[in-house]
């Protein structure tokens, strides 16, 4: 990304369960500086723009108390939007560009402290065949793959010069194995990711649709006949339920006890 682009920046810094937009920390615990990037994501693709610097201001929280846990390792992270064509709008990223040596663990609490849908952590590769290790959380969990999460971190990885102007393909190691990126450039800016994934995996079809539909909050006739319902997955599980309408779609109401058992 050419370094004219206005990046919006703030500092990020946690304590034990604390997030806060203090420009000079009150506290141990810091967790790095962020740079906010906007980026479009279509099914495959990547492409990003510059979100504009807004007026800085200083907030401080003040603790009470005796904080008892011990600092934390400073992590830079990169801040994108995807999915969107504006800026602060879309699905948010959390691109932790350095995740060396970190616990697993602590991946997982960062994730979820950082709330967004997922949170990424680079790190060295393990296998021959790919160029880093990349490790996907929500706030609750590790996935074995994603792809707004992949093609995300290409941009990221691109921005930060880890993937080099030019470069024709970039392979994440995931949880799923080495999952290949092949990148095209517009003057030195990467303009497009283009992810491969696994080739579909079918669950078998789940032949009574009534209980389905009452784990959905729909009325049985919502349900489009002809087609199956079943788990579909290229490395990360989903349901798959055909509704006949957009708007049966909307006033879905999922009672995940319900879907839990039904898909059992």
């Amino acid at each position: 990304m050419r370094s004219d682009l206005a990046l919006r920046q703030r500092r990020a810094d946690i304590g034990e369960t604390l997030l806060t937009g203090a420009d000079e920390p009150e506290h141990a615990g810091e967790i790095g500086e962020l740079d906010h990037l906007g980026g479009v994501v279509g099914t495959q693709h990547a492409e990003t723009f510059a979100a504009p610097r807004p007026e800085r201001k200083k907030s401080h929280v003040h603790l009470k108390g005796k904080l008892t846990s011990p600092p934390m390792r400073s992590l830079r992270y990169l801040h994108l939007d995807v999915f969107t064509e504006r800026p602060l709008e879309g699905n948010q990223l959390a691109v932790f560009t350095d995740g060396a040596g970190v616990d697993p663990n602590v991946m997982q609490r960062i994730a979820r402290e950082m709330a967004f849908a997922e949170s990424t952590f680079v790190l060295p590769k393990e296998d021959a065949s790919t160029d880093v290790r990349l490790r996907i959380f929500t706030p609750s969990r590790e996935l074995p793959m994603a792809g707004h999460p992949t093609v995300g971190s290409t941009f990221a990885l691109a921005h930060t010069g880890i993937i080099k102007p030019g470069q024709e393909r970039f392979v994440f190691g995931l949880g799923v194995g080495p999952t290949r990126v092949d990148l095209d450039w517009s003057g030195g800016r990467l303009a497009f990711a283009w992810m491969y994934q696994q080739r579909p995996t079918f669950g078998d079809p789940i032949g009574e649709v009534s209980g389905l539909a009452d784990a959905l909050g729909l009325d049985p006739s919502s349900m489009l006949s002809g087609l199956p319902v079943q788990v579909v997955s290229c490395g990360l599980p989903f349901l798959m339920v055909p509704i006949a309408t957009a708007d049966a779609v909307d006033s879905a109401e999922v009672d995940a006890a319900k879907l839990k058992a039904v898909e059992r």
